[in-house]
């Protein structure tokens, strides 16, 4: 785009729409929503108690050691 705050202004108003039609189907279907910042972490958290597993580096990077 030929301005930069124009384009940021549009990027922007995508991910706040996303965010308002997210937040009306969770609340249309009495479900959690919940938006975290970048480094949540997130893929060692359980989802039913919330219980965060520290990983190690080795499985953090995909490599399994046997």
């Amino acid at each position: 785009m030929a301005s930069r705050k124009l384009a940021k202004t549009i990027e922007d108003m995508g991910f706040y729409e996303f965010r308002r039609l997210s937040e009306y189907q969770c609340q249309l279907y009495r479900s959690k929503l919940m938006f975290v910042d970048r480094f949540y972490p997130g893929s060692n958290t359980y989802s039913n108690c919330g219980w965060v597993e520290k990983i190690s580096v080795i499985v953090r990077r995909g490599i399994q050691v046997r």
